[in-house]
């Protein structure tokens, strides 16, 4: 999965307020695993990727199945090692059609960094070439999300660096993601990031103490 650079998630399931963001992230996998072969991935391989709890990908996949977009099926077979084994295979219902959202492999693998919710909005920003219109209202209406978390998390997005604002101030653009990594192996060099381990893996993620002492700074200046 590591050489793939995009996959794509369909607009019906993109828009789809039935399903959490971790299922509509996760459906992209699903979906290029089946159809380039067929998909036995197994949850811990899902949580590796998506950098997610074992437990968080059984929801997913549950539902993902409750809304119709995939089938599970468990059977069992003859191994020499053992005589009986149990294997899954996930065979997404729906097609990919030409309405689409791509999605890099480099935002799905970044849950240490941005929440789902920064993912999901910087998905949607991406989708405009030419920029999308800065409009909170309409955007936590098709997502149903508060507006103030909108607003909240695209702030964070620019702070970042990964969005900014065109010449007029009126449209969001996504930036190149090789600028987005080369920030981030930038903060790891600064030692503004630290390790953290999820399902056995090291990734990393911002430094907590010096959030909280950037913050402690700024208020007592604001008091001076």
């Amino acid at each position: 999965m590591q050489k793939i650079k995009f996959v794509k998630i369909p607009n019906s399931v993109f828009f789809n307020l039935d399903l959490s963001i971790g299922a509509k992230l996760l459906f992209p996998l699903i979906y290029f695993l089946d159809k380039k072969k067929n998909c036995f991935a197994s949850n811990r391989f899902f949580a590796g990727i998506l950098q997610v709890s074992i437990r968080n990908i059984t929801r997913y996949i549950d539902e993902l199945e409750r809304a119709g977009l995939i089938e599970v099926d468990v059977f069992r077979y003859k191994d020499r090692k053992k005589p009986v084994k149990s294997r899954r295979k996930i065979k997404t219902i729906i097609d990919v059609d030409y309405k689409f959202v791509k999605v890099p492999m480099f935002v799905l693998q970044d849950q240490l960094i941005l929440t789902n919710n920064q993912k999901l909005l910087l998905l949607y920003i991406l989708r405009f070439r030419n920029g999308c219109s800065i409009n909170t209202e309409r955007i936590a209406g098709l997502f149903d999300l508060n507006i103030e978390v909108v607003r909240r998390n695209i702030k964070e997005l620019l702070h970042l660096r990964i969005l900014h604002k065109t010449e007029s101030n009126r449209l969001l653009r996504g930036e190149n993601f090789k600028n987005y990594e080369r920030l981030i192996h930038e903060k790891i060099r600064k030692k503004e990031f630290v390790k953290a381990t999820v399902n056995g893996k090291n990734y990393w993620k911002e430094r907590t103490d010096r959030i909280s002492t950037e913050h402690s700074c700024s208020s007592t200046t604001g008091h001076e």
